[in-house]
């Protein structure tokens, strides 16, 4: 079933003579999760924005967006606020509140939900984040990890059905951004969100996503899964955008491993079998 739909999209900001999106066409089922990327400047942010209507910029917006079924302009204010979630790069642009208590129960109370209810939703999100112990914290004492964790954690206690993140782990060190992926993956595979998810860096993302949408100066160039992503860089000499893994056999073979167990299995296949450790330790820390 389809959720999501860009057709034929085309974007400027007003007084710009440039289109930061043009012709951008893609489709994205219940329950995906789709990558984003693209070079500095390809339209990626703007992109995520004109699908949450209350961030989308100002400017001349053509072609046709469907949410949830519905033409962008024909959900209620409280379906998109409610249904479509939207998480920043920085968690200091989102946050409202001084308490981590109170930004998760900000949402609901938003949109006048009981207070029985607020309790219960924000128990249970707080639980699946793990962040019981940050409940009764002040916000600014928190770490970039954790202000992000609070930051999607508020968001899901409206219980979107679509999740759009800009970047959420550009501010964040190695171990924050693992934790926040981790998360992400299990809002995705746990509870059927379907993520779209813009990154600076995709390499943590590249094999654990249903499919890549590649943007280059605002056009859908490349949409497909991580496979076939993977051969479309390769082809088009865009190996910069590909796992470390992967770009070590972007010259030996055409199905490209994606990850170290994969790139394992394909040197055993190929007749690989004295492989230096650390050689393949260097490459599970680039990954």
């Amino acid at each position: 079933m389809e959720i999501l739909s860009c057709e034929n999209v085309a974007f400027k900001y007003n007084e710009s003579t440039d289109y930061a999106i043009s012709d951008c066409t893609f489709s994205v089922k219940k329950g995906e999760k789709i990558m984003l990327c693209g070079a500095s400047g390809s339209g990626k942010s703007t992109l995520l924005r004109l699908l949450k209507r209350e961030l989308s910029p100002r400017g001349e917006l053509s072609g046709d967006i469907t949410l949830m079924g519905k033409d962008r302009s024909e959900l209620s204010d409280r379906e998109s606020a409610e249904k479509i979630g939207f998480v920043m790069q920085s968690p200091d642009s989102q946050t409202v509140c001084d308490k981590v208590s109170a930004e998760l129960a900000f949402g609901l109370e938003s949109f006048g939900v009981k207070s029985g209810e607020i309790q219960s939703r924000v128990g249970e999100m707080a639980a699946f984040f793990g962040i019981e112990p940050l409940y009764d914290r002040d916000i600014s004492t928190l770490s970039g990890g954790q202000k992000q964790l609070v930051a999607l954690c508020s968001v899901m206690t409206t219980d979107p059905d679509i999740l759009l993140l800009d970047e959420p782990t550009a501010q964040l060190d190695p171990v924050a951004a693992r934790e926040l992926l981790g998360i992400l993956d299990r809002l995705n595979k746990e509870m059927g969100v379907t993520i779209i998810i813009a990154e600076h860096d995709p390499e943590e993302l590249f094999d654990s996503c249903d499919k890549i949408l590649y943007l280059a100066n605002g056009k859908t160039e490349f949409f497909g899964t991580p496979a076939l992503t993977a051969k479309y860089f390769v082809e088009n000499a865009l190996e910069g955008f590909l796992p470390e893994t992967a770009k070590a056999f972007a010259r030996l073979c055409d199905d490209l491993p994606l990850n170290v167990r994969q790139g394992r299995a394909k040197l055993e296949k190929l007749g690989v079998t004295d492989i230096p450790k650390q050689a393949v330790n260097d490459t599970e820390r680039a990954e």
